[in-house]
């Protein structure tokens, strides 16, 4: 039986490469999310300080997710709806700042067990918002990709828009330390 933290590696390694693209198997998992041996290096290196960087990342990330959420959110609640195409651009704006977060967030787990306690939590929050950013993410490219003639915005599709948009700020405030805290800047 794996454990939750076992789970969210397994999800977490799945959406390095592949939001959007459905289920992976354990085989297709990709190398640069896998433990390696320690390196010389590794008994010198600022993992801290590594953590930190990325966490920065991840924020500013999460705040493009962010921006994007709106714009769709945006083009939901318009009277005159904007060509299809212009969904298209955001939601994949989306997926490839997420895929961005997937390749620090496998960093981030493989330097979990030697960053500080605080730092272990923030990996473990923005684990978990990255997790549900990516679920929500695929499943309105899906509906996206089944609209018949692009025409109508679904009500689904627009309330996963909007808590898509909660939910990047919730990661950036994971980013930033900012447990349970939404500041929505």
């Amino acid at each position: 039986m794996q454990t939750n933290k076992n789970k969210i590696a397994t999800l977490l390694t799945a959406l390095c490469l592949t939001v959007g693209a459905g289920a992976v198997s354990a085989a297709e998992i990709p190398q640069a999310c896998q433990y390696r041996a320690p390196t010389p290096e590794s008994y010198t290196w600022d993992f801290a300080g590594e953590a930190s960087e990325l966490f920065d990342g991840v924020e500013q990330r999460a705040r493009r997710i962010r921006s994007s959420a709106a714009e769709l959110d945006a083009f939901t609640r318009g009277f005159n709806l904007p060509s299809w195409e212009s969904h298209a651009i955001e939601l994949q704006n989306m997926r490839l700042e997420l895929n961005a977060i997937g390749e620090d967030a496998c960093r981030l787990a493989r330097i979990r067990r030697v960053v500080e306690p605080e730092q272990q939590r923030m990996i473990d929050r923005i684990q978990l918002r990255a997790i549900n950013l990516e679920q929500m993410l695929t499943t309105s490219i899906d509906q996206f990709n089944d609209w018949p003639q692009r025409t109508m915005v679904q009500p689904d599709y627009a309330e996963r828009i909007d808590r898509m948009y909660v939910e990047a700020i919730q990661l950036k405030d994971a980013a930033k330390g900012l447990a349970g805290y939404e500041s929505g800047d």
